[in-house]
């Protein structure tokens, strides 16, 4: 697929952003609860027992479900944001791209084989 210039900056200039935001914030977002699940736990305990919204999020974040997504994230999110930052350097160059995309998908080949996520919630 050929790009005229003004394409090919449109297209840099939504993907540089996508990845500032987007990645970012759910990296932070994910750091933040693997971090501090215990006392989030406790602070929804200790709402009204009458919040129906306080006692959905209490059941869904008490899951193995919802524990296991987060430690799956914790792993992969980084890989995610080394690659994203591959994508904010500058003009897109398939010759800098393609090497940083096959080195995330043997890193997350590797935790997947590896069961990383999952080794570490047992612990």
């Amino acid at each position: 697929m050929k790009l005229s210039d003004k394409a090919r900056s449109a297209v840099a200039k939504k993907v540089q952003k996508a990845c500032r935001t987007r990645w970012l914030s759910t990296s932070n977002a994910v750091d933040g609860v693997y971090e501090d699940y215990v006392p989030i736990i406790q602070a929804i305990n200790l709402t009204n027992d009458k919040d129906g919204f306080a006692s959905y999020l209490l059941s869904k974040m008490k899951s193995f479900k919802f524990v296991g997504a987060i430690y799956i994230l914790k792993a992969v999110l980084p890989e995610l944001a080394a690659l994203s930052k591959a994508f904010q350097q500058g003009t897109i160059n398939i010759g800098h791209i393609v090497p940083a995309i096959n080195h995330t998908t043997d890193k997350l080949t590797k935790i997947a084989l590896e069961e990383t996520p999952i080794t570490q919630l047992h612990l």
